[in-house]
């Protein structure tokens, strides 16, 4: 009986039931438009991140793991699940890991989710697309 209240006294604000906050630790999802993640320089990029089961209407960014700051986020309609992101005339120094970040606004208190999943874009300057290992 303890545990149960330990949680519902930590749950974020606006949360109604521990289902909820379990959605929440879920974060959200992310893929490339290429299973491969490998791109030539002056091409674009698109990156899909979704909601997997979070409230609808929240905003989504788009981070590049190691970096402190995020692509200008996008909100997530009330009737999909995700967001597309673009990232054109890419050049090698766009190359990395990328994750999704999922933020919701409710009762006056933001409640963040971080993506478990990371897609790595691979950017090739020369015109030749290289695997990496």
């Amino acid at each position: 009986m303890a545990l149960l209240f330990l949680l519902i006294v930590s749950m974020p604000a606006g949360l109604e039931s521990v289902q909820e906050l379990e959605e929440l630790a879920v974060g959200p999802g992310i893929a490339a438009d290429r299973w491969s993640g490998l791109y030539i320089k002056g091409e674009s990029v698109g990156v899909y991140c979704s909601s997997h089961g979070l409230p609808r209407g929240g905003i989504f960014y788009l981070c590049k793991v190691g970096e402190v700051t995020c692509l200008t986020p996008k909100r997530g309609s009330n009737s999909s699940d995700g967001a597309r992101f673009t990232l054109t005339n890419v050049s090698v120094n766009v190359s990395g890991m990328y994750v999704c970040i999922y933020q919701m606004w409710r009762s006056g208190t933001f409640t963040n989710a971080t993506g478990r999943e990371t897609v790595n874009i691979n950017v090739t300057g020369d015109g030749q697309l290289r695997w990496t290992g």
